[in-house]
């Protein structure tokens, strides 16, 4: 039985560098599994969630009429990655979480996200797309997620 690296981004094909990256160094028995869609990754993670070895969730993504069930109401950008986990974990708090986003930390905005992302138990790592190296995230996903690399 595989275990799974479920990650959700909307805008995969700008993130291809780490994508490659990732599957290249995971061990055998490990696979990533790409979800656009909020819904879509929920409703795996609730058939799947014992193969989930983690998550890793876009920070600023679309929502539409079937993400808002999930969500607890109609919200958008930076909130929706938010309340993702959020939901992820208090419903699944074994699955760790890494956020990954362009929002820099140092901005006002930035800063208002990380701080109420703190409160999220199972978030193990939050990292800024700009500000982390590939080297820094294949790190973290080793540590956050107790994956052994080859």
């Amino acid at each position: 039985m595989g275990k799974f690296i479920l990650w959700i981004e909307d805008e995969a094909q700008v993130d291809t560098a780490r994508i490659r990256k990732l599957k290249r160094e995971l061990p055998e028995g490990y696979s990533i599994k790409l979800f656009e869609r909020p819904y879509e990754l929920y409703n795996f993670i609730k058939d799947n969630h014992n193969k989930v070895a983690g998550i890793i969730v876009d920070l600023m993504l679309p929502a539409y009429e079937e993400d808002f069930k999930i969500l607890k109401g109609k919200i958008s950008g930076f909130n929706v990655g938010a309340k993702l986990a959020e939901v992820i974990c208090r419903e699944y708090p074994k699955i760790p979480i890494i956020v990954l986003t362009n929002l820099s930390e140092y901005t006002q905005t930035g800063k208002e996200i990380w701080e109420k992302l703190e409160r999220v138990e199972c978030i193990k790592e939050k990292l800024s797309k700009s500000e982390s190296s590939l080297k820094q995230f294949i790190d973290a996903v080793k540590e956050k997620f107790g994956i052994k690399f080859n």
